[in-house]
């Protein structure tokens, strides 16, 4: 099947769960035979062409421009490459290809990861834009999201959390969504044979209970009530140590929190973690925390932690349920301010929620293998990409 993939991110550099889901989709469709090509807006590359595994990736420029780029690189990519499908990856760059008569008769896909305008709103209050750019900004992502969601054949959701936000804010039904969760490479991620050894090469001081999360640090992530609740852990048992991974807007605010409260000795900020090294994390780590306060639309680091059988604490927001209470209610907190953060933290890093959650990793394996697996999930894409190019419109989940 000649598939072409649309998106406002790249799959060239891997900075969030977008990109990440951008590029195993489009990796292994290729290494199954499939002719994939990508058309993307660029992140840190310049506009041209790139290559990904062997996979064509035209880069378009950012702005204003990237409509224009979009529809006249989709008109020599239609000619030349002549697509059975495309999947569309947030709005802006499918708007382009849209607007070209080449594409109204080929099948389209939109996978929605999260709501464009919520995600602009969160991150423009944080940067202190002014009311009416964030108004107009807003307003401009819904209408482009809504225009995409509304012309494609079906639309891919990565939880059932993410069906609700499209039936609440654009009036999408759900019997045009297909649920296609996020996954994991399994044999990357794996459990460790070696676990003290892994925590002296990351410098965990000895004999603490090792807490680690890696996020974007930016405003929904909830990094601000997580460090409020170490500080109120700290009280109870100042053998914790917490890892936090990841680059992003709040870094400094959050540097200068952690030494307002006092909590230097529990905290460690690691900066940007190579994807190569990620997986020695998980696997040192007693628990991963993800302390989300909204719009957490699936979290590819859940499943990647369970697959090294490193269970997860989380807040009861977005898609954190859905994995989580497949494995232990308890793994949930109340809710997601640092009260209930810390309340969570101390009772799972309790001698007795140390064993629990020994006795709970061969199950966070066990999970991360039968339902979250690249290579399942994949599987249930390329079937609804056969039933589309077909014409049938197939099973909804």
């Amino acid at each position: 099947m000649r598939i072409l993939f649309v998106a406002d991110v790249s799959p060239v550099e891997v900075i969030g769960g977008a990109e990440r889901v951008l590029r195993e989709h489009v990796i292994r469709l290729a290494t199954r035979g499939h002719n994939v090509t990508v058309l993307s807006r660029c992140s840190g590359e310049a506009p041209g062409m790139a290559q990904v595994d062997g996979v064509k990736v035209y880069l378009l420029r950012t702005g204003a421009f990237v409509l224009w780029d979009s529809l006249n690189r989709f008109k020599s990519i239609a000619k030349d490459e002549r697509p059975e499908l495309i999947n569309f990856h947030q709005p802006f760059a499918a708007l382009g290809v849209l607007l070209s008569p080449r594409s109204w008769r080929v099948p389209k896909v939109y996978t929605f990861h999260s709501p464009s305008f919520l995600e602009y709103e969160i991150r423009g209050k944080a940067k202190g834009s002014g009311w009416f750019r964030l108004l107009m900004g807003s307003l401009v992502r819904r209408i482009a999201e809504y225009i995409c969601l509304k012309v494609s054949d079906r639309i891919i959701v990565l939880s059932e959390f993410s069906k609700r936000l499209i039936h609440k804010y654009y009036r999408i039904p759900e019997s045009k969504m297909a649920l296609v969760p996020g996954g994991v490479d399994t044999r990357k991620f794996f459990p460790p044979s070696d676990k003290k050894s892994i925590r002296r090469s990351l410098r965990i001081p000895e004999g603490r209970v090792f807490l680690f999360t890696v996020r974007n640090l930016v405003p929904r992530m909830g990094l601000e009530d997580l460090i409020l609740a170490i500080k109120e852990l700290k009280e109870v048992r100042r053998e914790v140590f917490l890892v936090i991974g990841g680059e992003g807007m709040l870094e400094v605010k959050l540097r200068e929190l952690v030494r307002k409260l006092g909590v230097e000795e529990f905290v460690r900020f690691e900066g940007y973690i190579p994807d190569e090294d990620l997986p020695m994390y998980f696997q040192g780590a007693d628990y991963f925390v993800l302390p989300t306060r909204s719009l957490e639309g699936f979290g590819l680091v859940t499943v990647e932690a369970l697959a090294c059988g490193t269970p997860v604490l989380g807040t009861p927001v977005g898609a954190i349920p859905e994995v989580l209470s497949k494995l232990d209610r308890s793994l949930l907190a109340e809710g997601s301010g640092p009260e209930q953060i810390a309340e969570l933290l101390i009772a799972h890093t309790s001698p007795e929620g140390l064993e629990r959650a020994r006795k709970l990793r061969p199950r966070c394996r066990e999970l991360a293998v039968q339902q979250y697996d690249w290579e399942r999930i994949v599987d249930r894409l390329e079937v609804l990409f056969r039933q589309l190019r077909a014409g049938v419109r197939g099973p909804r989940s």
